[in-house]
C-alpha cells in the first residue's frame, strides 16, 4: 500500500514526464514546420533564405528562424524573413499564452525598396491607425478609409495608393484571418528588437502563421512583392 507522500512523488513523476514530453514534441514540430516554411519560400523566389546570427536570438530559443532573401526580389534592396512558431503541443505555449493572451505564431516580412515609396497604405488589425492621419508634413493627403470585412479601417495616400488598396484587398481575400498588421510608408516604426535593421524600414507584415500552410507561401510571397512594386 502507497503512502500519500509516495503517490504524491508518483503524481509529481508523471507530470514531469507529460511536461517533458510536450515540450520536445513542441519544439520538433515548430523545426518541421521552419524547416518546410525554408524551403517554401527558397522554391518560391529566385533567391534563397540566409540566417542572419545577429537576428536569430529569439527566432532560435522558439526553433523558428530570421532570414534574408539573397539576392532580394525587385523591387526590394533587403527583404528580412523572420518565422517564430510557437507550438499548440508544448505546454511551455500554454503557459506563455496564460501570461501573453495575445501571443501567436508570427511571419513577419520587413523590407527596404530600392526607392522611396511614392504611395502608401497603413493597416492594422487591432489598431487604431488615425495617427496615421499625422504623419508627415502633408497629413490632410492621408485619405481614411473603413474597411467593412474586418471591421477597421485603413489610411493610404500617393498616386498609386488605389493599386495598393486593390492589392490589400486580395491580400486579405487569401489571407484575411490570418493577417495583422500590413504598412508600406516610407518610413515604418518595427517594434520587433529581434529583427530591427539599421536602416530605415518601408515594408513591414505580419501574419499569425498558426494555421499558415506551406504550400500558400507562393501566393503570399506574389502579394508582399506586389506591394512594394505598387508604392514606387
Amino acid at each position: 500500500m502507497l503512502s500519500t507522500s509516495q503517490l504524491l512523488l508518483i503524481l509529481l513523476a508523471v507530470l514531469g514526464l507529460l511536461i517533458l514530453v510536450s515540450y520536445l514534441l513542441g519544439r520538433r514540430q515548430d523545426r518541421r514546420r521552419a524547416d518546410a516554411f525554408i524551403a517554401a519560400f527558397n522554391q518560391s523566389t529566385f533567391g534563397s533564405l540566409r540566417i542572419d546570427p545577429h537576428l536569430q536570438a529569439e527566432q532560435v530559443r522558439t526553433n523558428g528562424f530570421a532570414a534574408w532573401l539573397i539576392p532580394a526580389p525587385e523591387p526590394f534592396r533587403q527583404l528580412l524573413i523572420a518565422f517564430e512558431p510557437r507550438s499548440a503541443l508544448s505546454i511551455t505555449t500554454w503557459l506563455g499564452r496564460l501570461r501573453h493572451p495575445r501571443e501567436y505564431d508570427r511571419l513577419l516580412f520587413i523590407g527596404k525598396l530600392q526607392d522611396t515609396p511614392r504611395s502608401e497604405f497603413v493597416w492594422g488589425k487591432d489598431e487604431r491607425i488615425g495617427r496615421a492621419l499625422t504623419v508627415g508634413n502633408r497629413p490632410r493627403l492621408w485619405r481614411r478609409k473603413h474597411f467593412d470585412v474586418a471591421e477597421s479601417e485603413y489610411v493610404m495616400r500617393g498616386p498609386n495608393a488605389p493599386t495598393l488598396e486593390n492589392i490589400f484587398h486580395t491580400l486579405y481575400a487569401r489571407f484575411g484571418p490570418l493577417l495583422q498588421r500590413v504598412h508600406v510608408e516610407q518610413l515604418v516604426d518595427v517594434e520587433l528588437p529581434t529583427v530591427q535593421t539599421s536602416d530605415s524600414v518601408h515594408l513591414y507584415v505580419l501574419l499569425n502563421s498558426a494555421k499558415l500552410a506551406p504550400q500558400e507561401i507562393p501566393a503570399l510571397i506574389a502579394e508582399i512583392l506586389a506591394l512594394g512594386r505598387a508604392t514606387l
